[in-house]
């Protein structure tokens, strides 16, 4: 009986013993089991995105987090990105790491040039598939100068050292063809005066289409009179090369530029005036000579006559100089500011042209206008030809001063060019008289335009010529008598 009781209590020891053996095996088993996260996780570039799990070594579990910010973290570049990840309650430290084992996808294409391009790999891509950066390289060197075709290896190798080849052709034409001028004409210019050696002159290739034309003027001396030769020459990029030879005859100028349209002044105090207004310069052989007008001497503010100075000079340096005077009076008790002068102007246009009109149209409409519409009276102040066409809008009369000032005044509305003509007294006691040259296209050619009536046949003076006007000015007792040289003669019909 007491043998039996030790036997029972040495198992019940063992018993405990084997239990406390396993529980230790457990715990030591749970406490030294490996984690369910990976330290590393290597995703390829390009990967669209990445979760937590992924990170986790069975499928099967509680859901892992991130605890880090993945802000740093980019897919599409190669490297490795620390990251935090939360997991049962415990945090781990593991690393993503991003690679790229796939070598670049191309779309190639094959190329023909000529002998003088020189085209580079890049040329044959037409589109590139890779996540990282790629070079595009020759796989060798090839002298791509004559003629024929070349088959080429092109190496793509990506940041991560991935490499692709592709395959292709490569067809070289040589260029024999030399380029065409031309344009080149003899030249003629002045003493000091340089041409424009390219103006009209083309060059052409069938190849090449960005040409240069060089010009050997170094014969040219112009400052002296003479015919020099020069050359044209042109090359493309094959060096294919083309000379035209021609002359350049350089001539003395010593004809001073023309000035047209001047004549004395008369304003009233404070009022506008354009001194430049209905004025023109020509020359024969300068096709824009420069003119100034030196009005330093003249006062606006007080009355008086002063003196107006214009001068011409064309590109050789000949120079015209013209004086006038600018007659400067108190204004009247009638006088009418200019802008009450031209809305009177503006609203008197509209019953007679409209916007569509020509300025030939134009001009006729006025004509008729003014010469139907008012009366003829024998006298009127000539002091402010604005001042002299309100006279007449307001009146409806006026002399011949008034027909020209209403007529300038609904041209320069009007935006047409004229020219103011003033008669030159055939003896002292002689009456003066004005009309206006007008311009129809743009100011190239002028008409005489006169809407004072006159009794007798042949009184039409609506853009009449130079010769017209003449003849009836000769069998009138010269009633258009003028300095012709002060203004552009007009054409002959």
């Amino acid at each position: 009986m007491e043998k039996n009781a030790r036997k029972f209590t040495l198992n019940r020891k063992l018993i405990i013993g084997a239990a406390a053996v396993l529980v230790l095996a457990v715990v030591l088993t749970i406490l030294l089991w490996p984690a369910n996260i990976v330290d590393e996780l290597t995703v390829e570039a390009g990967t669209h995105s990445i979760e937590a799990n992924d990170f986790r070594k069975k499928d099967k579990g509680i859901d892992a987090q991130f605890v880090s910010d993945l802000s740093h973290v980019d897919l599409n570049a190669i490297g490795e990105y620390p990251v935090t990840i939360s997991y049962k309650d415990k945090n781990y430290d593991c690393t993503l790491i991003v690679e790229d084992t796939i070598a670049p996808e191309a779309q190639v294409r094959n190329l023909a040039v000529y002998s003088y391009e020189t085209p580079e790999p890049e040329d044959f891509i037409v589109s590139i598939k890779d996540v990282s950066p790629v070079t595009v390289q020759y796989e060798k060197r090839t002298d791509l100068t004559k003629d024929g075709s070349y088959l080429l290896k092109l190496i793509l190798e990506d940041a991560a050292g991935n490499r692709s080849e592709y395959e292709v052709v490569l067809t070289v034409f040589i260029d024999n063809g030399n380029p065409q001028l031309a344009g080149v004409e003899p030249i003629f210019t002045y003493i000091g005066t340089e041409p424009d050696y390219l103006e009209g002159v083309t060059a052409m290739d069938d190849k090449d289409m960005d040409l240069q034309i060089l010009v050997d003027s170094s014969k040219v001396d112009l400052n002296a009179v003479g015919t020099y030769d020069i050359t044209y020459s042109v090359t493309d990029a094959a060096g294919n090369t083309t000379t035209v030879p021609t002359t350049v005859t350089v001539t003395d100028d010593n004809t001073a530029p023309t000035i047209l349209g001047v004549h004395d002044i008369s304003l009233y105090l404070g009022a506008a005036v354009s001194y430049r207004s209905g004025i023109e310069v020509r020359d024969d052989k300068d096709a824009s000579p420069k003119l100034e007008v030196d009005s330093s001497q003249v006062d606006l503010s007080n009355p008086g006559t002063y003196p107006l100075i214009y001068t011409a000079r064309d590109i050789t340096g000949n120079c015209t100089r013209m004086e006038v005077t600018v007659t400067v009076a108190e204004k009247p008790a009638t006088y009418t500011e200019e802008e009450e002068i031209y809305a009177k102007a503006d609203a008197l246009l509209k019953k007679i042209v409209t916007d569509d009109m020509s300025d030939k149209a134009k001009v006729k409409a006025i004509y008729a206008y003014v010469r139907s519409h008012y009366t003829y009276s024998g006298h009127s102040d000539k002091t402010d030809w604005m001042q002299g066409a309100y006279t007449m809008m307001d009146e409806g009369e006026g002399d011949c001063f008034n027909y020209y000032a209403i007529t300038k005044l609904l041209l320069e509305r009007c935006g047409i060019p004229n020219i103011d003509v003033r008669k030159v007294r055939n003896f002292p006691e002689d009456s003066d008289h004005y009309w206006s040259l007008v311009s129809v296209d743009g100011g190239q050619t002028y008409y005489h335009l006169d809407t004072t009536p006159r009794v007798g046949d042949g009184d039409d003076f609506c853009l009449v010529t130079d010769a017209f006007l003449d003849a009836y000015s000769a069998a009138n007792k010269n009633c258009h008598n003028r300095d012709k040289s002060l203004y552009p003669a007009t054409p002959e019909a």
